[in-house]
């Protein structure tokens, strides 16, 4: 069967129309798929300066753990060698013979003499998971020189007696020998001079010094 002129017309002008549509469609489906990827696009270049300061951010807080773990470490092997050397300063026993001479001859060094010295048995005493073993010198010192025999010579007298006895701790506090020690008490008494009718029966200006010794024990 022959198609006349308007129907091959009419069957051309719907094949021209299903094209176009198809076309249209393609296109506007390509059309879509572009600004899906220019939204994307845009989202992903929008959340790119947060990402990287983010990033920033972690490294630095990174950085910053990193040396605070460094300090904590070298603070770590400070105090081990700190405390190794304390180890190494105190002695492994105390020897209060020894002390006592030292003492003794600290006192005649600045005129005092030794009215009476005592000494504790050694105890444990647990200072920082530390445990020492603690000695107490009790020493009790006063001028060597004989009273004087008037009021102002006694003031003088008092105040040498004060002198000497400051001079005796500051001493003990330096000496090498009491680097593992500690002054607990200086107490002085019989500081103000007697009248004129008392000096001979005055008593001689007189400190008590307290002087504690540690030895390592252990931990």
């Amino acid at each position: 069967m022959k198609l006349g002129r308007t129907a091959w017309l009419i069957l051309g002008i719907g094949i021209f129309a299903i094209a176009f549509v198809f076309l249209y469609m393609a296109s506007s489906r390509q059309l879509n798929e572009q600004e899906d990827i220019k939204s994307s696009l845009a989202l992903a270049q929008n959340s790119l300066p947060k990402l990287i300061s983010q990033r920033e951010v972690m490294a630095s807080q990174l950085s910053q753990q990193q040396s605070q773990l460094g300090l904590k470490q070298s603070a770590l092997a400070e105090a081990e060698s700190l405390l190794s050397k304390a180890k190494a300063m105190f002695p492994e026993s105390i020897e209060t013979i020894n002390y006592s001479e030292i003492l003794f001859k600290i006192a005649q060094k600045y005129d005092l003499e030794v009215n009476s010295l005592k000494a504790s048995e050694p105890n444990e005493r647990k200072v920082e998971n530390v445990i020492y073993a603690v000695t107490t010198i009790e020493i009790e010192v006063r001028p060597a020189d004989p009273r004087p025999t008037t009021v102002e010579a006694f003031v003088k007298y008092i105040d040498d007696a004060i002198d000497n006895v400051l001079d005796f701790v500051d001493t003990v506090v330096r000496d090498g020998s009491f680097t593992n020690t500690n002054i607990e008490v200086v107490d002085m008494k019989y500081l103000d001079p007697p009248a004129e009718e008392n000096i001979e029966a005055a008593e001689k200006p007189t400190a008590t010094i307290r002087v504690v010794i540690f030895s390592y024990k252990g931990e």
